[in-house]
């Protein structure tokens, strides 16, 4: 989600607040799963050209977090938790310039670097198994297709 407030033409100021689903990683000889996902809130000033083209940056604040998902004989859950300070960028495009409708392009990129996760520890009956401490990468790209309408 994120708002945008005027300030001065071509300049607004904004907050884009959201959640991001990593997805999980599966693997392992006794099906080891770690889920991630992140939480980031965004001052962000952006400028405009003529409602056609807008840039933002700001600073960002993420909550990564990442957890094992227990399998049947192992209810104990590692999970871990960092908060990271990185950069949003944002691009939107809007086409035809002056029509009531327009279609929307959106680029949004967040550079929040590696966050060290683990170790998660399995155990399934009488095997386990650590994944040790892993630096992952947090940096992403998100692409956005809409319709809108000015009035």
């Amino acid at each position: 989600m994120r708002t945008r407030y005027r300030i001065a033409s071509p300049f607004s100021i904004g907050l884009a607040i959201g959640s991001l689903n990593l997805g999980t990683a599966d693997g392992g000889p006794i099906s080891l799963s770690v889920k991630s996902s992140a939480g980031v809130i965004a001052p962000v000033v952006t400028a405009s050209i003529e409602d056609f083209l807008s840039l933002g940056i700001g600073p960002s604040l993420c909550f990564v977090k990442a957890e094992d998902q227990p399998i049947v004989f192992d209810d104990r859950v590692d999970q871990y938790r960092q908060t990271k300070i990185g950069l949003w960028m944002e691009a939107e495009l809007r086409v035809p310039r002056r029509s009531a409708f327009f279609a929307t392009i959106d680029l949004t990129a967040q550079k929040l670097g590696r966050a060290e996760l683990g170790p998660f520890n399995y155990k399934f009956i009488y095997t386990e198994s650590t994944l040790p401490v892993t630096k992952v990468n947090f940096d992403n790209l998100a692409v956005g297709l809409g319709i809108g309408f000015r009035f």
